[in-house]
């Protein structure tokens, strides 16, 4: 007890004249004998909402100075003070509850910033964050005018320049386009927080894709500082993009893999062509090829449903009007006869230009 009387004394009390009310406050008289308040006085209404501003503060239990919380638990927090109390001490210590009307407790008022605002204050941010929910309200302001919906903005990457903590128990994020135009307020949940900053976060996508330029760098990292690959190395070849990332500066990065499963880096979609399957996109060709193996599949399709035998066609010209070249590192002729049929799908391998 030796501190709390020690409490009492830096208060302003001299005497052990003092006892506790039914909520755990100080009553009792002052040194002087005469009857007095608490030294905390009396209780005052108040109905603002605050933000935690320091982390160093205690939260009390009651003015014997139990602890109730820590202020570092409520950092930049917003709540309600619903009443306040003007110590002796010469500090004003606030009531304070959370949106779910639990007490928090008291705290001075110095540890605080009183604002008029169930949103509270503005709090510098600076990260990047995908939109990873359709279903959310970006708003105009606090009074819940919708600016857009997160379907308009879905999977992109915006900057969260800043925050608000607010009393509801949500923090709303304050979001920039890659044009610095604002966005609008959404409730973080809507978000997932970039892991590679302006790169925006990882999708999944697991689809295959034929490089169809060849002068894009392919990156390492998206700093855009070193350039691990470049499409020239792989112009025409079908890789697998297993991800994607959607970058703040507008563009889609596919993450590239071979078929041996060695990651090539990240490259603009813009040089790429989506493929309807393993057998990559469909380029044009135009030659005369001669079948000179007997032992091959001629295919219906790429699921690798037979049409003919090679040995069909052994020796005969056919027209190959264009080609896949397949994930597995082969290239597949597209068939066709004099009449303009179609005969099918055929490795390569199996064929040699002709000379007619």
């Amino acid at each position: 007890m030796n501190g709390f009387w020690k409490a009492l004394k830096d208060a302003g009390y001299n005497n052990h004249n003092v006892s506790i009310d039914y909520n755990g406050l100080l009553t009792g008289t002052t040194s002087s004998g005469e009857n007095g308040n608490s030294p905390q006085g009396p209780y005052h209404k108040y109905g603002k909402h605050v933000t935690i501003t320091k982390d160093n503060y205690s939260i009390w239990q009651n003015f014997n100075w139990k602890m109730k919380n820590n202020s570092a638990d409520y950092y930049g927090q917003t709540l309600e003070a619903r009443g306040y109390y003007d110590h002796s001490n010469g500090s004003r210590y606030l009531s304070l509850y959370d949106s779910s009307g639990t007490w928090v407790g008291y705290i001075n008022e110095s540890g605080t910033a009183i604002n008029n605002k169930p949103q509270g204050d503005y709090q510098s941010y600076g990260e990047y964050v995908t939109i990873s929910k359709d279903n959310y309200s970006i708003w105009q302001n606090f009074n819940w005018k919708k600016k857009h919906d997160s379907a308009d903005y879905y999977g992109q990457t915006l900057e969260a320049r800043g925050y608000y903590d607010h009393f509801n128990g949500s923090r709303f994020l304050s979001l920039y386009d890659n044009t610095g135009t604002w966005v609008g307020y959404i409730n973080e949940s809507g978000t997932n927080l970039s892991d590679t900053g302006k790169g925006g976060n990882y999708q999944s996508y697991n689809k295959f894709v034929t490089v169809s330029v060849d002068n894009y760098d392919i990156w390492q990292d998206f700093n855009f500082s070193r350039s691990r690959n470049h499409s020239s190395n792989y112009y025409g070849q079908t890789l697998e993009a297993r991800g994607y990332y959607n970058h703040f500066n507008g563009s889609r990065y596919l993450s590239l893999y071979d078929n041996g499963g060695t990651w090539v880096g990240y490259m603009n979609e813009n040089g790429t062509k989506i493929g309807n399957g393993e057998q990559g996109s469909y380029q044009g060709y135009g030659e005369k090829v001669l079948i000179n193996k007997d032992n091959y599949s001629i295919w219906q399709n790429f699921n690798w449903k037979k049409k003919h035998d090679s040995a069909d066609y052994y020796r005969q010209t056919l027209e190959a009007r264009g080609y896949y070249n397949h994930f597995n590192g082969s290239r597949f002729l597209s068939l066709y006869n004099d009449d303009g049929s179609w005969i099918g799908y055929i490795n390569e391998n199996a064929t040699e230009l002709s000379n007619d």
